[in-house]
């Protein structure tokens, strides 16, 4: 799951928050685009009638031109506050520490704990890792994202997950995944001279495979 070349839409989404941000996106762009026709309407209409004056007051134009813009807001208001509660209030199944280094990531899930370089193998070029985060699909995954030296940024796109790596504070995230495939991101914050080499892949599977992963443990093999 990475963009193409010449792409002008967003990236096909991988996890449930992903879908919701993607649905809000083009919701928002309807809402905005009916409303520049309707400003576009109404200033032609003006500019055609020009030469007629009207100077008498009306109620009516004055509570327009207050209501409309409050009710404008709350559409834009009430689902975005929806999401952002739906996004940071979930029980998680799992729950994986992330903590960024200069220049590559550490991962712990449980007694599991393991370094993610980039890989210089065969892979996307910048992208790839020699581990790879192995998570769940179809459940709710908790990150709890810091950083061992400078700020770093965890951030997956596909899954519309973004965490600041700050040291000495926890930032959480919630992900779920509805695909299995790979997601791709690269840390978002300026850290240093090897800042671009350091990306993140993470490995979407069912639950059966991620049991296996998880009991036998990081290898190139699997």
């Amino acid at each position: 799951m990475i963009s193409m070349w010449s792409q002008m839409l967003f990236s096909d989404h991988m996890g449930l928050w992903s879908f919701f941000l993607n649905r809000f996106h083009d919701y928002t762009c309807a809402l905005l685009g009916g409303l520049l026709v309707f400003i576009g309407v109404v200033s032609a209409s003006k500019v055609s009638n020009q030469h007629t004056t009207d100077k008498s007051l009306s109620l009516a134009p004055e509570i327009v031109w207050t209501v409309a813009p409050v009710v404008m807001l709350l559409l834009v208001c009430i689902p975005s506050l929806k999401l952002l509660y739906m996004m940071d209030r979930t029980e998680p199944f799992l729950t994986v520490k992330i903590m960024g280094r200069q220049w590559y990531w550490n991962y712990a899930l449980g007694d599991m704990d393991f370094d993610s370089y980039m890989s210089n193998s065969n892979g996307y070029r910048l992208l790839d890792t020699d581990h790879r985060l192995v998570l769940p699909v179809m459940v709710n995954v908790r990150g709890l994202v810091t950083g061992g030296d400078v700020i770093h940024s965890w951030s997956v796109p596909v899954l519309a997950v973004k965490a600041d790596a700050v040291p000495g504070r926890l930032n959480q995230l919630s992900m779920f995944s509805m695909n299995v495939g790979v997601a791709y991101g690269q840390c978002s914050e300026i850290c240093g001279a090897n800042h671009s080499f350091m990306p993140i892949s993470v490995e979407m599977v069912s639950l059966v495979h991620f049991c296996d992963w998880f009991s036998v443990g990081v290898s190139d093999e699997f």
